[in-house]
């Protein structure tokens, strides 16, 4: 089974740089224009991914990141103690990265995502901030279970199919999370010549 610890420290400065190099073994991904940040209470690691390379490092400011990804200590702790209840045996395969592929500008998917997980009834939030929107303010709220998520580890489904699925209720602009997510998942694709 996968250890995944539940010190943010030790999550985020070896657990996922470790994780991240072992799934991506061999394979060619091309340059991430963004850089994403992750805060936890007042700590924030930044990562991005350079010339086949995973960049991170820790005591970034949020701002430094063009995706900002923000939760309190006790969502974190709550999100890893599910993650570690329902940790797989075996790391699954990413999903191709399409040939085609080409990140959008980043200005382009302004806006902010919350995510609300429920736990048996405990709730916890995450929220993404794309670009330079305002912190607190979703563009809409992603309503989801923990069931759910481990319920889709190792499916390669489409954004849509997951959102038919009936297991995520979404407030708000609901073209916007389809936006984000076929572009984030290889769904934005440069026109063949």
């Amino acid at each position: 089974m996968i250890k995944i610890p539940t010190n943010p420290d030790d999550f985020f400065d070896s657990f996922i740089p470790t994780t991240y190099q072992q799934v991506m073994a061999g394979r060619k991904l091309p340059d991430v224009p963004y850089k994403v940040t992750v805060s936890v209470g007042s700590r924030t690691w930044l990562f991005g991914y350079h010339g086949g390379k995973l960049e991170h490092r820790a005591g970034a400011k949020p701002e430094e990141g063009d995706i900002r990804v923000s939760l309190t200590e006790e969502d974190f702790s709550e999100l890893v103690r599910a993650a570690r209840s329902n940790a797989p045996e075996e790391l699954p395969e990413p999903p191709p990265v399409p040939p085609t592929y080409q990140f959008p500008d980043i200005q382009t998917l302004k806006g902010c995502i919350r995510s609300v997980i429920d736990d048996l009834g405990d709730k916890r939030t995450v929220d993404v901030i794309f670009g330079d929107a305002p912190a607190g303010k979703p563009t809409a709220t992603v309503h989801t279970t923990v069931d759910f998520i481990v319920g889709l580890q190792g499916k390669t489904l489409a954004v849509d199919q997951i959102l038919k699925a009936g297991g995520v209720k979404v407030e708000g602009d609901f073209s916007y999370v389809l936006r984000v997510a076929n572009a984030l998942t290889g769904k934005t694709r440069r026109r063949e010549r």
